[in-house]
């Protein structure tokens, strides 16, 4: 996992993130480049988080071989660098069969292992019951129709034909063999309404990109979610409540802070309170009216008009709850997050980086102390992208020493028309 966080205002973008990769179930590793420079040409940057590589390339040769290539092109917009990139995913050089498949087949994997926990009989994950089996595919079918379809021109059979043996083989090795017959058909069908969707597999990268286009004058910050690819189709979606644009009216000069991957302790700096006592706050509060008018319902209202008026009062309850959640949000907004906000539209540079940095070393701390894992942790990579400065970085680690490798400045500067490591 990982913690990255982005602190804009009108001056600038400071980006912050850690180190920390989860190798397997059971390993971390604290040495991972997550946020990267577009090159001294570009006022821009690339943060990623999630899986490590991109159907099997790692993150940080795709980013840097993109920057290289256009290194002497000049972006108008982030969203036209974005697009670019995007173009750029979908070459025949990443054109790698077996990374497409296996990540087709990783929109399967958390359903199929869920089904295995839950369905399991007398502890035994080769033997399903196939009612509850069942039941765990059509809650997730029922999930899936809620989603947006990225792909409506997708066919099944076509689905089927280029990657259906791979799925089946995969779930040969996985269905016990009494069930193979009912449910690798609809597993198989369950993958590909899964593939076709907007909906977040165990194998996800978010893709951050923050900066300055060159008709831009302040900044502007775009969030995607790349989640897999199939010959020309690419799982890529932006998550459009991320984005945020200070040159456009919708946004202009509102500065913000915008975590990424685990949010959980910008979020209690931001609110004051952590989203899971928010929605204990909800559910506890719409339970304890329940119960207090049940049992008064019990005492003084006659037995036949009781399910009419515990109707009423469940009802009454779920908007009671909903209308104290909503004037407890505007609360907090008003009270704890306007005064931040109001210091940090007034940051300067330096200090933002100092913020964004602190946020993310709570977030490791927290790991550290909670977690069996530190998913978070590691040196913490920070840079501050202004329109005048360009990319600065605060801190960034090497796997080197950068003194006794003159040669690779050299590089550098003969391969991007500067140093921007």
């Amino acid at each position: 996992m990982t913690a990255e966080v982005a602190i804009i205002n009108r001056q600038g973008i400071a980006l912050a993130a850690d180190s920390a990769v989860t190798v397997g179930r059971a390993k971390v590793w604290k040495t991972a480049h997550k946020l990267f420079s577009l090159g001294p040409r570009h006022d821009m940057a690339i943060m990623v988080y999630g899986t490590g590589s991109y159907l099997e390339f790692p993150w940080d040769a795709v980013v840097k071989a993109f920057r290289q290539e256009n290194n002497d092109k000049r972006f108008d917009t982030v969203r036209e660098c974005m697009e670019a990139f995007r173009q750029y995913l979908l070459r025949d050089t990443f054109k790698h069969e077996p990374g497409h498949k296996r990540s087709v087949i990783s929109v399967l994997i958390e359903h199929v292992d869920s089904i295995r926990r839950e369905a399991k009989v007398d502890g035994d994950p080769k033997v399903w019951n196939a009612d509850k089996a069942n039941e765990i595919i059509d809650g997730v079918q029922k999930e899936l129709a809620q989603a947006i379809v990225l792909f409506d021109d997708l066919t099944f059979e076509d689905f089927k034909a280029d990657v259906g043996a791979e799925i089946e083989a995969y779930l040969a090795e996985t269905v016990p063999e009494d069930a193979k017959a009912e449910f690798i058909p609809k597993l198989l069908a369950l993958a590909f309404d899964a593939f076709r969707r907007k909906r977040e597999s165990q194998r996800s990268t978010g893709v951050v990109f923050a900066g300055f286009g060159v008709e831009e004058f302040f900044p502007h910050l775009l969030h995607f979610t790349l989640d897999g690819r199939l010959g020309a189709r690419l799982r890529w979606w932006e998550e459009e409540g991320d984005a945020r644009n200070l040159n456009t009216p919708d946004d202009y000069g509102k500065p913000c802070i915008i975590p990424f991957a685990q949010r959980d302790m910008p979020f209690l700096f931001l609110t004051g309170i952590g989203g899971e006592h928010l929605q204990f706050l909800n559910s506890g509060l719409e339970s304890v009216m329940d119960g207090v008018f049940g049992d008064v319902i019990e005492k003084f209202v006659p037995q036949d008009q009781q399910e009419d008026a515990l109707s009423a009062v469940a009802t009454g309850s779920a908007l009671a709850a909903s209308e104290f959640m909503q004037q407890f949000t505007n609360f907090v907004a008003q009270s704890v997050m306007s005064p931040i906000y109001r210091a940090v539209s007034a940051l300067p540079k330096e200090e933002m980086a100092a913020m964004a940095e602190a946020l993310v070393e709570l977030t490791s701390l927290r790991r550290k102390i909670d977690s069996r894992l530190e998913s978070v942790g590691g040196p913490v990579d920070v840079a501050v992208i202004s329109k005048g400065d360009g990319l600065v970085w605060i801190k960034r680690k090497h796997y080197f020493k950068i003194d006794i490798n003159p040669d690779f400045m050299k590089r550098r500067t003969l391969l991007n028309g500067g140093p921007d490591e």
